[in-house]
């Protein structure tokens, strides 16, 4: 071989050697060819991270075949990463055996991840735990997903049981009259810190029932309306200034026993004082509280302000991160407000709503937040569906339920509690 051939092959291979690091590097740095339109393209990707675990990830795009992922999460990393992925429309399946799909459409752009890592699967057949029989039909509270009050609704007696002694029954009711005198219970619930005593509303107003020791004390006179939530019991009240009365929200704190008015509500504000609910986030920093017409109203210990949300509103809920307050229209129509900016799956600045209308809204009678404040609970007159509030591309719903009159969810121990043909049901949603 002549030193003229010899200088060729070099220079060739000189050459390969310049494409081919020059490939790796724009390889390395997601660089693709898109070859529908022969375009050198930056590459994205997907986040996807899934509740329960060793799912089977399908993509796919408009005429091309799908693609299988395996679930890569670990105790390293909570989720997979897919990557290189060209900038289009991808449909998204997350399959598991014995639990229904999920579905997303994703458009994915120039060096950016889309994320995914509120998937939530629901088993095909979900384990419902049969607990006890029961004489009522509404459940009121549980004290740590052991006690349970418990309401006929026919009769109004409300009772006392304990799944761990389902023998020993308490008639609540005939307890409270026999110690106060023939008063009759109107309201009830636990005091959180100790399932021995009650907070009890009657006609004077609320009280403590000591079921141990028999004993009632009186705690607030005459409330328009109230709410408990962790150990503060808020309500509102009128100022006893007979000539200028006032319409003031009041706290109450049971561990050091203090009243604290909270705010004045203007005359303006509340056009009635007649409440249907009132409600204060896990922080205790907000308090909504919906009147006898359908207004919602939020006070905002922050700002110290009152403002009323919407009109035509019969329920409403605080989610567990307390940034976020989802409220039903009497359409049916979910509003979902967003108090801070939320970043991932779907993106939202302060004071932004979005609305979620599902199959026979209209039909919707109440909602409660999943304690991951991304899923809530729907419940339809005799089914509970379980939907996620991303509305970028098709949400997803899956009945959870059927044959169920009421939704109660205990968000602090992740259960679903219903009464079934007079047994105490329930779902673990740890455990699914």
């Amino acid at each position: 071989m002549n030193r003229k051939t010899t200088r060729i092959i070099f220079i060739i291979f000189v050459f390969i050697f310049i494409i081919v690091g020059i490939t790796a590097v724009f390889y390395s740095l997601g660089y693709r060819i898109n070859f529908k339109n022969y375009k050198i393209q930056k590459t994205g990707g997907i986040y996807i991270k899934t509740q329960p675990k060793n799912v089977i990830i399908k993509i796919s795009s408009q005429n091309e075949f799908e693609k299988i992922y395996p679930d890569t999460s670990s105790i390293i990393q909570s989720g997979t990463l897919i990557q290189n992925l060209l900038p289009k429309i991808y449909n998204v399946k997350i399959d598991k055996t014995s639990y229904l799909p999920y579905y997303k459409t994703l458009k994915i752009e120039e060096s950016l991840v889309a994320e995914l890592f509120n998937i939530f699967l629901i088993p095909e057949k979900i384990k419902v735990d049969n607990f006890i029989s029961v004489r009522g039909n509404i459940i009121i509270d549980s004290n740590n997903n052991t006690k349970f009050i418990i309401q006929n609704e026919k009769t109004g007696i409300y009772y006392l049981y304990d799944i761990n002694n389902p023998e020993k029954i308490l008639n609540l009711s005939s307890l409270y009259s026999n110690t106060n005198k023939s008063t009759k219970i109107k309201k009830i619930t636990f005091v959180p810190f100790n399932p021995q005593n009650f907070i009890v509303e009657d006609s004077s107003g609320l009280n403590i029932l000591d079921s141990e020791h028999l004993s009632i004390t009186s705690i607030i006179k005459a409330p328009l309306f109230w709410g408990i939530k962790n150990s503060n019991i808020y309500f509102i009240k009128k100022s006893p200034d007979i000539k200028n009365p006032k319409i003031i929200l009041y706290s109450y704190n049971l561990v050091f026993q203090k009243e604290t008015a909270v705010i004045q509500i203007p005359k303006n504000i509340l056009s009635s004082t007649t409440l249907a609910k009132i409600k204060a986030s896990d922080g205790n920093d907000k308090v909504a509280f919906l009147d006898e017409f359908n207004s919602l109203y939020l006070f905002n210990q922050s700002k110290n302000s009152i403002e009323k949300i919407s009109a035509n509103v019969t329920d409403f809920d605080f989610s567990q991160s307390n940034e976020i307050l989802a409220y039903l229209n009497l359409n049916g129509q979910i509003n979902i407000l967003f108090f801070k900016d939320y970043n991932g799956e779907i993106t939202q600045k302060a004071g932004d709503k979005i609305e979620i209308n599902l199959s026979n809204k209209e039909l919707i009678k109440s909602i409660a937040w999943y304690e991951d404040s991304f899923h809530l609970f729907v419940k339809y007159p005799n089914e509970i569906y379980f939907t996620e509030i991303n509305i970028l591309s098709q949400l997803n719903v899956y009945k959870i339920l059927s044959n169920v009159s009421q939704l109660y969810y205990n968000i602090k121990n992740n259960n679903l509690f219903f009464i079934n043909s007079g047994n105490l049901q329930g779902i673990n949603f740890n455990n699914l």
